[in-house]
């Protein structure tokens, strides 16, 4: 099997979770954004803002781009949503951009609205791009896009940043399957085989 078969056949959901701070236990998770990757196609989106649990200040709300207002009107119960999600990405490999801290932040309130865990695989966007594409002098999310020229809008839904995620992860397995064999890729085999990328990632640097 060649390698862009491998990874035009798999499919994952794209995450993109704003939350108001980096604690699960004290911050809120505002807004979820996801995407649907098969075949190399986006196939479905999901968007959903979420009822505040905890006060948020004015400060943390201007720098996410949300206003009360929005939260209160659109959102929904967070347990509401994690069903909803649920539904949307069941059984699928989640890719984040930063797999430890958003991971984390769904996980912890995965647990604490007592659902059942509905993500078994994750991939980590960013540290992929690192360890392929090293010399690049900033890795945020805007010199990333500038570097493969892709555009961002002015204010980015998690929607658009989940879908952004998916489009981003095709492009670095476009470079990886041109620039290393699959008999050398453990990232590639790991897609093949759907084991977990956290095993993988030692293995690709030696």
């Amino acid at each position: 099997m060649e390698n862009r078969e491998i990874y035009k056949s798999f499919s994952f959901v794209a995450f993109d979770i704003k939350t108001t701070g980096i604690k699960p236990a004290e911050n809120n998770i505002i807004e979820i954004g996801a995407s649907l990757y098969e075949n190399g196609e986006e196939i479905k989106r999901f968007h959903s803002y979420i009822q505040p649990t905890f006060d948020i200040s004015a400060v943390s709300l201007a720098s996410l781009d949300v206003s009360l207002n929005t939260l209160n009107h659109y959102g929904q119960p967070l347990k509401v949503v994690l069903n909803e999600l649920d539904e949307f990405a069941s059984g699928k490999t989640a890719l984040f951009l930063n797999n430890f801290n958003q991971s984390e932040f769904l996980t912890y309130h995965i647990f604490n609205q007592n659902l059942v865990p509905f993500i078994n695989y994750h991939y980590d966007l960013l540290e992929i791009i690192k360890i392929y594409l090293p010399f690049l002098e900033q890795f945020d999310l805007e010199d990333i896009a500038a570097h493969f020229s892709l555009p961002l809008k002015d204010l980015m839904t998690s929607e658009d940043k989940a879908t952004l995620y998916g489009k981003l992860f095709y492009i670095m397995l476009d470079f990886i399957t041109d620039k290393v064999p699959f008999s050398k890729n453990r990232l590639l085999y790991s897609l093949a085989s759907n084991s977990d990328l956290d095993t993988a990632l030692p293995s690709m640097l030696n």
